[in-house]
């Protein structure tokens, strides 16, 4: 596989992705995850663009990444189980810090999979964070087998611990 550039999401891209994670995810009924909208990846985006990042063939993307940089008392909470994933991007966007960051979804289309598209997304974020606010805390919560393998490879390829919530 050669190296492919970075990219950052534009409106339509935004919507495309939305629908395609809504549909995986199924997030509509959980009232404790953020809901993929414009209104939310632009928020997340107008903070810094390195919250949402993609890669793209030709107009299409096909592997895309979100983080949330938070608070260490918001990584603890939510270590604790005491706040959730909407919360915390709720907190973000009130009072934005940078002393962690969740790592909150990696997505790659099915025909792109297993070519390390989303580690390689999720790796420029998590040394974009470190390099530019001096992060060394990560977290995020996993929701499937395919998650924790995923976690897994992240740890060993960026040599960084991450904290879980697991619900596998």
């Amino acid at each position: 596989m050669h190296k492919k550039q970075i990219s950052f999401p534009d409106i339509a891209d935004i919507e495309k992705t939305n629908k395609i994670a809504t549909d995986l995810f199924g997030i509509e009924e959980d009232k404790t995850q953020v809901k993929p909208t414009l209104e939310t990846a632009l928020k997340l985006i107008s903070i810094d663009k390195y919250n949402f990042v993609c890669f793209k063939e030709g107009d299409e993307v096909v592997a895309w990444s979100v983080v949330l940089p938070t608070s260490k008392k918001a990584m603890d909470d939510f270590l604790e189980e005491k706040k959730n994933e909407k919360e915390l991007f709720e907190l973000f966007l009130e009072k934005p810090s940078f002393e962690a960051l969740y790592l909150a979804a990696v997505i790659v289309v099915p025909k792109h999979q297993k070519k390390g598209l989303g580690l390689s997304l999720m790796k420029e974020q998590i040394n974009y964070f470190k390099e530019n606010h001096g992060i060394n805390n990560f977290f995020t919560l996993i929701l499937s087998k395919e998650g924790k393998r995923f976690m897994e490879n992240i740890q060993k390829d960026s040599a960084i611990k991450v904290l879980d919530v697991s619900r596998v």
